[in-house]
């Protein structure tokens, strides 16, 4: 990852075409809760939709033109200090530290740009990959919401994590790489 130059930076309008590809790996869709499938024209229509909600923020991973990458705060609420945190991987750059590195630089934005002190995030039952991957990042499971949510057929298990920002380790410079 060190000998790699990716570029943390803002979800733009056009970078729809890669979400939808990304999206639509089997991977992403089992573990996240949209409309399937992703299309062109929906995600265009979401993006639109995101441009002036403050409480949001949405990020890709560049890799030149292509993007590794995608990260997100949501329902950020300032006086809180708190959001929701999603991220998913562009299945040819799985498997090569393109998620920490992105998961580090969202949690160090949402902490020094935003002075948030607590991330919260959704697993569902089954994905053990991402509890493994978030645990390592000291996310702490706060609690279970059983049968919550209907996902491809059937009501699963989403476990709560969170994560205090003052626990963060991290000497990454956002600016340097936005």
């Amino acid at each position: 990852m060190k000998d790699k130059s990716y570029k943390f930076d803002a979800f733009l309008s056009s970078d729809v075409t890669q979400r939808v590809t990304a999206v639509n790996s089997y991977d992403v869709l089992s573990g996240i809760f949209i409309e399937v499938p992703a299309t062109i024209d929906k995600t265009e229509a979401w993006a639109q939709s995101i441009v002036k909600n403050e409480s949001r923020r949405d990020f890709v991973l560049r890799d030149n033109e292509s993007i590794a990458a995608f990260s997100g705060l949501v329902n950020i609420n300032l006086k809180h200090g708190v959001a929701e945190l999603y991220i998913f991987i562009a299945e040819n750059y799985k498997g090569k530290g393109v998620g920490s590195y992105l998961l580090e630089c969202t949690l160090k934005y949402a902490k020094d740009e935003l002075n948030l002190r607590k991330i919260t995030l959704y697993v569902s039952d089954g994905n053990e990959k991402a509890h493994k991957f978030y645990e390592k990042f000291g996310f702490v499971q706060e609690g279970l919401l059983r049968n919550h949510s209907w996902h491809r057929g059937k009501y699963l298990d989403r476990y709560i994590y969170s994560l205090f920002l003052s626990d963060l380790q991290s000497d990454i410079d956002v600016y340097k790489v936005m």
